[in-house]
């Protein structure tokens, strides 16, 4: 069995990333895939995750991780049609279409969406076509959802204790010149979990839930 996690170099996908990676070894990597551009996509946005992932990478490997990347460019024509409130909709059509290509037989995939995204709304859909497809390539795979009952506190505790630098991560999808703006709904989400984080400190709370799944 191998883990594949769907990587986009945002904070939740890179707790998920950081937990299984712990388990791999020279033989048996982690491998990790991400969605390397696509036309209607916030070029500014991606050139700042990409830059996270590339931080990400240095760091895991002089700590002994083993990752093996995969970057999937989206095809021209495949045209995102969501936008405004709803555009979140689009986002796990685009895993679905990334993933049915890399994933192997055995492999369980593993997604970072958390407690209050968006994506709980279509996960039986995405399931469905998840199982569909993978039985159109004739292999069998798993779905896992490692940080379902996470908040955005849980997310940046698990990296803190990871010693995973914020450099390693990047959320912010309105960046104009690869830094957070502060003010669009990813931002807000950062700040509260920071600030929760800081509640939990303060009172001597600690509620770092463990993943989901085997490792």
């Amino acid at each position: 069995m191998t883990y594949l996690v769907a990587w986009s170099g945002g904070a939740d996908s890179t707790a998920v990333l950081q937990h299984y990676a712990e388990a791999s070894s020279q033989d048996y990597p982690t491998r990790a895939i991400s969605i390397a551009g696509h036309p209607q996509l916030n070029k500014k946005f991606m050139h700042a995750q990409e830059w996270a992932r590339v931080n990400y990478l240095a760091w895991a490997k002089k700590r002994g991780l083993h990752i093996r990347h995969e970057r999937i460019h989206m095809a021209g024509n495949f045209e995102l049609r969501t936008t405004g409130e709803e555009q979140w909709r689009a986002q796990p059509l685009l895993w679905l279409s990334v993933l049915l290509q890399a994933v192997g037989d055995g492999d369980e995939v593993l997604l970072g969406y958390i407690r209050n995204d968006g994506f709980w709304h279509v996960r039986h859909l995405f399931e469905a076509a998840f199982a569909a497809g993978c039985a159109l390539k004739g292999v069998t795979a798993t779905l896992t959802f490692p940080g379902e009952w996470w908040t955005k506190a849980d997310v940046l505790e698990r990296l803190r204790k990871a010693r995973v630098p914020d450099r390693c991560w990047f959320t912010c999808e309105q960046t104009q010149d690869g830094k957070p703006c502060g003010a669009c709904s990813k931002c807000k989400e950062v700040a509260a979990g920071r600030a929760e984080l800081a509640e939990r400190k303060a009172q001597g709370v600690v509620q770092v839930k463990k993943p989901r799944g085997k490792a």
